[in-house]
């Protein structure tokens, strides 16, 4: 590593690069189709890791969120430059937070990832895979396996710790929860749900990462 550049520095720019690959349009993205979907994030003092969060999805969502309550590192500006849209809203607890960022999507298929997290390559084929086909409006809730990746891995090792979430909704059908504790999406008791089945989103951590 040449002097005076941070390992943090070199992980930002490398998630910037990838995120920008291709033509660039007004707002800095590569200049291809995406598909109807609102992409949001909630963070606080993520410098570390929205990059990579990010980058993750900013290709291919035609918009990505991040709702900041208050960082004092440099996550509002990695993230801004990074291609999303980032809004400030004082944290009220987690279930009130992310309604918050339901109002804030335009579309009505949202997909809901954390700024430890990484949607995976599989995971990412599979939901275009839907948007292009009558798939999609089977279910109104897709679950996802959400994996735990270690910060000394790159992907999630073949038995890591599993859990599944409902992460890919509509939300005029079931948002999250008001509660200020738990962040759960709640759909109606008669709802389908589906289950994608590519792994994802990692969640990447200083002690786990997801999908």
């Amino acid at each position: 590593m040449r002097p005076g550049i941070s390992s943090q520095s070199k992980i930002i720019s490398i998630a910037e690069k990838r995120a920008q690959q291709g033509a660039a349009t007004t707002d800095g993205r590569a200049d291809e189709k995406r598909i109807p979907l609102s992409v949001f994030i909630i963070a606080k003092n993520e410098e570390e890791r929205i990059g990579r969060t990010i980058a993750s999805c900013i290709q291919w969502a035609d918009e990505v969120i991040v709702i900041d309550s208050g960082s004092t590192d440099q996550t509002v500006t990695v993230a801004q430059r990074m291609g999303a849209r980032v809004l400030h809203n004082d944290w009220n607890g987690y279930g009130l937070q992310k309604r918050f960022g339901e109002d804030q999507c335009r579309h009505d298929w949202i997909l809901n990832i954390d700024a430890d997290e990484v949607v995976t390559p599989a995971l990412r084929d599979e939901i275009l895979g839907l948007f292009q086909t009558s798939v999609l409006a089977n279910y109104d809730f897709w679950e996802v396996d959400i994996r735990d990746v270690w910060p000394h891995e790159e992907t999630a090792a073949k038995h890591a710790f599993s859990h599944k979430q409902i992460r890919l909704y509509r939300k005029s059908v079931g948002r999250f929860s008001a509660s200020s504790v738990h962040d759960t999406v709640r759909p109606p008791s008669a709802a389908k749900i589906g289950m994608l089945k590519a792994y994802g989103p990692s969640q990447h951590s200083q002690h786990h990462v997801p999908l």
